[in-house]
């Protein structure tokens, strides 16, 4: 098992996990895809973690990219990994 740092913001009063993930993760395939967001929810669960889990990550080309609920699409579109690392405030294990 390995630990991972999210972190946990409050967005339109509700709680956001933003879980930054290695580059280049829209590489891998949906389904690695899927199976990866899946068990960083269960993760986030575990650790008593209740809200919305957007995945972030550097694509290849230097670029941002998400995987987020629709209606957190707007706020998604603001983040920048700068900003996301600077509020990593919880830990969960994998």
């Amino acid at each position: 098992m390995s630990d991972i740092e999210v972190a946990v913001v409050q967005q339109k009063s509700r709680d956001v996990i933003i879980v930054p993930l290695a580059p280049g993760f829209e590489l891998r395939t949906p389904l690695e895809q899927n199976l990866t967001l899946n068990n960083v929810k269960d993760a986030a669960r575990a650790a008593s973690l209740e809200g919305d889990v957007i995945a972030i990550w550097q694509d290849r080309a230097g670029g941002r990219r998400y995987i987020a609920p629709a209606e957190l699409d707007g706020f998604c579109q603001l983040l920048t990994m700068r900003w996301v690392r600077r509020h990593l405030n919880k830990r969960i294990e994998l």
